[in-house]
């Protein structure tokens, strides 16, 4: 049993206790609070890193004793062997001796590691009861509960996947959109660009002819209209690279897991465009080419 949801709801910081330390390298510090009874760390895969989990006596009396996780262990300075300190919630009088440390809880939004620790808890304050299991087992358990209590409600027994959904459902809608939305654009762009660089080649024409009059071959025009394509696009590549790298600074605060100036989207992106580049050139260059030179010089 626990106090709140793991992973639901989650809000950094309004969530975090501040505590102090009797003896750490930081005075005060801020972690996850939560309150657990029974099996909970077992039923959840927490794994003890060292010292030990609660014992039935400390939960039954719920004992001064906490376990952290390692985050907390290495954020606040605590040592390798942080059984032998002691710390308090702000506002408490009573100092928790640290008994064990276990893996880490991670934020469900940014998969941060948060400093958490836990602390057994009485059944009036632990209203959420955590179950393992490989497969379905909602009846069974609303038939065992009922079986006890025919008056105790069962709001909802969702999964623990389901939970962690719903949590990252906002943030996943908001970069689905940014994302579709930035795809428009690299769209718009590439129609942009192929549409100024195709007219610009079809608009040399006359040119074109005039050169293959005077003996440049196919090979040379194409060669001559693809590069000056080329000059154009990578003077705007380098332009919008140096845009977007100072544009990166804006967009750090709202990527999780992900470098803002990955430099391998950058490179896609410019590649990506060069290539549109490219082929808005060839065909009007290829199809220039294909005319008669004596035709394109009487064009006015």
């Amino acid at each position: 049993m626990v106090d709140r949801l793991p992973g639901w709801p989650v809000v950094w910081p309004f969530d975090f206790r501040q505590v102090e330390f009797e003896r750490a390298s930081e005075a005060t510090g801020r972690a996850l609070q939560t309150q657990v009874r029974g099996p909970y760390l077992e039923t959840m895969g927490f794994r003890v890193l060292r010292g030990r989990t609660f014992t039935s006596r400390e939960q039954a009396e719920e004992r001064d004793v906490a376990i952290v996780n390692r985050e907390f262990a290495r954020r606040y300075g605590l040592g390798p062997d942080p059984s032998v300190q002691r710390f308090r919630p702000v506002g408490s009088k009573a100092w928790l001796t640290i008994v064990g440390t276990v893996n880490d809880e991670r934020h469900p939004l940014n998969g941060d590691p948060m400093p958490a620790f836990y602390r057994p808890g009485a059944e009036r304050v632990v209203p959420y009861l955590m179950l393992r299991a490989s497969s379905d087992v909602s009846q069974p358990v609303r038939e065992r509960i009922w079986s006890v209590n025919a008056d105790q409600p069962v709001l909802a027994l969702p999964r623990m996947d389901k939970i962690v959904g719903e949590a990252r459902a906002p943030v996943r809608f908001g970069l689905v959109l940014m994302g579709t939305f930035s795809f428009l654009a690299l769209v718009v762009a590439a129609l942009g660009l192929y549409a100024v660089v195709a007219y610009g080649a079809a608009a040399r024409a006359h040119e074109i002819g005039v050169r293959m009059a005077v003996g440049a071959t196919r090979r040379d025009i194409r060669r001559l209209v693809l590069a000056q394509a080329m000059r154009l696009a990578a003077a705007g590549a380098v332009g919008g690279l140096a845009a977007a790298a100072a544009a990166s600074r804006v967009l750090s605060g709202v990527l999780f897991g992900v470098s803002a100036t990955n430099p391998m989207t950058f490179c896609a992106v410019a590649a990506f465009l060069l290539l549109v580049a490219v082929g808005a050139a060839w065909h009007p260059a290829h199809q220039a080419t294909r005319a008669d030179p004596m035709a394109a010089l009487r064009v006015e």
